[in-house]
Parts: structure tokens; sequence; C-alpha cells
């Protein structure tokens, strides 16, 4: 697993802790219903995903194993939640994983970049009226795009 970080400050509390914003969003929605479909969403076999933003990584319990999955994000604490030992916890054994501290709206990084799927989740209503190119960027380097968003 690669993991990139700097430090960066939240001002909600939720987001000031990876163990407090699951505890919290698993109070709001079924967490492992959301996450388990988004799974079904990407199916089987090798792929690459690619996760805009991942959070505290909770997609990946839930993921195939041929998947080499790829998590962004720009909170340095939940990055930190999904290292090594939540994985060994959790018993993710993923293709591949890779972690990196970034802004979800860092284009470079994203050319030349092809990936399977993209999922977009929990994000977009954060984001308005950006959402539209991060949605337009990923149309162009992805197969497939899963949104999902708070209702």
């Amino acid at each position: 697993m690669v993991l990139r970080t700097e430090v960066l400050g939240f001002k909600s509390i939720v987001y000031r802790s990876a163990w407090l914003y699951n505890a919290v969003t698993r109070r709001l929605y079924d967490q492992d219903t959301k996450f388990s479909t988004i799974a079904k969403l990407i199916g089987k076999g090798p792929k690459k995903v690619l996760d805009l933003p991942c959070g505290t990584g909770y997609l990946m319990r839930f993921l195939d194993p041929a998947i080499e999955y790829e998590g962004v994000d720009l909170n340095h604490r939940f990055l930190k939640r999904i290292g090594n030992k939540e994985l060994r916890k959790r018993n993710i054994k993923l293709r591949k994983i890779s972690l990196l501290h970034k802004n979800i709206f860092d284009f470079k990084y994203y050319k030349g970049e092809r990936k399977d799927v993209i999922v977009i989740c929990d994000i977009l209503h954060h984001v308005y009226p950006q959402h539209v190119d991060l949605i337009n960027i990923a149309k162009n380097i992805a197969q497939k795009i899963i949104i999902c968003e708070p209702y």
C-alpha cells in the first residue's frame, strides 16, 4: 500500500475523526447495503477502481480481491485510518491498494490514467457547481462511473 499525506485542518468535528465519521454515517444510512450495492455494480474480476473521494475506505470491505483499488482523499485522518492495521483487521486483500492524499480536483493527476470504474460517492453536494468538471473528467478516463449521493 502506498500512502502520501500532509496535514490539513478540517473545521467540522465529524471530519476530524474517521471513527466518528463512520459512526455518524452508520446512523444516517445503512453503509453495508450502500457499499455492497456499489461493489455489485463494480463487479468481479480484475478491474482498476478509482474512489473519489475514498473517505475512510469503507468500500474496500466489499470489493472482489482481484480489484486494483486507488483511493484519493484530502482528509489525511481518513487515509491514516485506512492504514495497514485496519486492512488486516478487516481482512481486506485486494490485488493492489494505493491511497493518495490529494485534492480530487487535481486534474493533472488523472491525465493518461485509464480506469475501469470511478466511484464518486457522497461528495457532489459539497462541491457544487464544480461537480460538473469532476463528472466530465471521469467520463474521459473511465468505462463506468458510479455516482452515489445522499438524499
